[in-house]
């Protein structure tokens, strides 16, 4: 419970919880998170999204059935409009690989279950929107940095996984 208590702001990605997801690794962009950050939180305000809110957070990963023994946390950029989805959240995050810049994208639903998943078609659509804006800003974030760094994009694979997917 200490844990808990030094850490309560701490963010867990849960398998179970991911809607969905997308992952790039950036070539030759090692120790450039913050600048996919900044890129992506200004792609993310220029999109309209209704009451979005765009903060960092600190995360952690949890794997079902582990204890949590030592904090192995990364900042993550976390979007989500409150008042529209409640507690859906986008994670995006950045981290060095090699000399490259791993980058990755999760709409998350805290505590999922089948009956809050259950959606009407507009809430559905509002939803595929909310995930295509966020990650259409971030694929543009992307495009963004790797065009300054005179890099090709035109094969970059931009779908996504789950169950909103986007093509």
């Amino acid at each position: 419970m200490a844990f808990f208590a030094l850490h309560p702001d701490l963010v867990y990605l849960k398998e179970k919880e991911i809607l969905d997801q997308w992952n790039f690794m950036m070539p030759q962009a090692q120790g450039r998170k913050e600048k996919l950050y900044e890129t992506a939180e200004r792609q993310v305000r220029a999109s309209g999204i209704p009451e979005v809110v765009v903060e960092r957070k600190e995360v952690d990963a949890f794997k079902e059935g582990q204890k949590i023994k030592k904090l192995d946390t990364q900042i993550f950029l976390c979007v989500h409009a409150p008042g529209v989805f409640g507690s859906v959240r986008h994670f995006i995050g950045g981290r060095d690989y090699g000399n490259n810049l791993l980058v990755s994208r999760y709409l998350i639903l805290p505590n999922r279950t089948a009956e809050r998943l259950a959606l009407n078609v507009f809430e559905r659509e509002d939803l595929m929107a909310f995930n295509g804006l966020v990650h259409e800003a971030l694929v543009e974030a992307v495009k963004e940095m790797m065009s300054e760094a005179h890099l090709d994009f035109s094969k970059m694979d931009t779908k996504s996984k789950g169950i909103v997917d986007i093509v």
